[in-house]
């Protein structure tokens, strides 16, 4: 089978010359949902896809922005960012225009098959798998890509969706190795209707509010770390750095959880409740 390879280079230079094409990736209306957490920070990546331009000759779908995001290095606040985007899209393929360069960059490609590649900056991801899937009611294309990411084994596959895009990334292909757990779309909608959605649409500014009300001491801790919480929450589940899930059991308020036998390091203390509301503390293990 013949090998493509599609790259943000390939991306600016094969739209110089294409004619004016009216985008189907996400319908006007639509609106997507994101969320993300590191080390220091979490929060949530909104776009909704407003109206159609032309910019250099190409129609491009609008996109309203909001990046919202709390931090914790090493005290709390909490920031909001609006902003545009622009996408273009080229038969199967899907831009977006950078206004700092006045170019196109490429995103992605649905026209992909097995074993076929597709490359953002040193990152490689090969097509493993392809097929389709019920999507509001109507069938559509998708593509399971695998990420080449040498220092982690077991990485979140990179998911595509014909007239949709990427299910765990907010724009394009990610430059960084993602990690389940870590950063993954919340939801997406179309006119008010959820199309997709992946444990539950809660901002997490509102998660923040809830982590507000969370207290657990001591902090760093060596045996047992004591949690306390004016919402009532049903799970407790404790993730490393790496995104590996190595604890989880029922929560019962002002309860003792022993943590002494987890190694040394910085861990992500998650509660959920039955509605799929969740709050998230971070701690650190001595």
């Amino acid at each position: 089978m013949k090998q493509l390879l599609f790259s943000l280079l390939f991306g600016v230079c094969s739209l110089t010359s294409v004619l004016a094409q009216s985008p189907t990736f996400s319908p006007i209306g639509s609106k997507w949902g994101f969320s993300y957490q590191s080390s220091f920070s979490f929060g949530d990546f909104q776009k909704e896809a407003v109206s159609d331009t032309t910019i250099a000759g190409r129609i491009c779908r609008k996109f309203n922005t909001i990046d919202r995001s709390y931090l914790c290095a090493p005290s709390c606040s909490s920031r909001q960012i609006q902003g545009t985007a622009f996408i273009a899209q080229h038969q199967d393929s899907i831009f977006l225009y950078n206004a700092q360069q006045n170019n196109f960059v490429f995103l992605f490609h649905f026209h992909a098959q097995v074993n076929d590649t597709m490359l953002s900056k040193q990152l490689k991801y090969v097509c493993m798998r392809v097929g389709d899937t019920l999507f509001g009611g109507v069938r559509l294309r998708k593509w399971e890509f695998k990420q080449v990411c040498p220092q982690f084994l077991n990485t979140a596959p990179l998911l595509l969706v014909e007239k949709v895009g990427a299910l765990n990334s907010d724009w394009g292909l990610p430059n960084t190795c993602l990690i389940d757990n870590i950063y993954h779309t919340l939801c997406y909608f179309s006119q008010s209707t959820i199309l997709f959605q992946r444990n539950n649409c809660i901002s997490n500014i509102e998660a923040a509010n809830l982590s507000s009300n969370i207290n657990i001491t001591p902090n760093p801790v060596r045996f047992n770390l004591t949690i306390e919480s004016t919402h009532h929450f049903d799970i407790i589940r404790i993730f490393n750095t790496q995104g590996q899930l190595v604890l989880q059991q029922l929560f019962q308020n002002g309860q003792d959880i022993d943590v002494s036998s987890l190694s040394n390091g910085i861990y992500f203390l998650s509660l959920l409740d039955k509605d799929g509301k969740s709050a998230t503390k971070r701690f650190i293990k001595n």
